[in-house]
């Protein structure tokens, strides 16, 4: 079904809008997504949306303290959007087998690639943009 329906849709659709091929590619990878874990899929954008802001107000403070607090508070959020689904199951069992209380608790998982989005936010290191000309050098200016 991906080989032959999904693939060639998104290739077919990428190809011929020009000016929007990162929506595109935002949709068709949400979909995708959602086919296997639905969801997962409002956790996801939630980060990416999350992300996208503070990038929006790091450049609207940059040079200035408060650009350093957003990040802070930025990594602090991935970091505890990842902890919650990693470690809060381990923790209560933990709890659970130390001390004979009984915390109910519905242990999710951890959504696939949530770990890998929240470590790429957390980086600090921005994907790489995608320009007319094709993806920017190291040396080209971020825009």
């Amino acid at each position: 079904m991906f080989l032959f329906g999904f693939l060639p849709l998104l290739l077919l659709i990428y190809l011929t809008v020009r000016g929007r091929a990162n929506s595109v590619l935002l949709v068709f990878s949400s979909l995708f997504y959602a086919w296997g874990e639905p969801l997962w899929v409002l956790i996801l954008l939630l980060s990416v949306l999350v992300g996208w802001i503070v990038g929006r107000r790091i450049e609207q403070y940059r040079g200035r303290r408060r650009a350093s607090a957003v990040m802070a508070l930025s990594v602090a959020f991935q970091i505890l959007l990842l902890f919650h689904f990693k470690y809060t199951g381990f923790l209560l069992e933990t709890v659970r087998s130390l001390t004979s209380i009984d915390i109910p608790f519905w242990d999710p998982g951890l959504p696939l690639a949530d770990g890998m989005k929240c470590l790429d936010a957390t980086s600090g290191q921005p994907a790489p943009a995608i320009r007319k000309s094709g993806f920017a050098s190291d040396s080209q200016e971020w825009s």
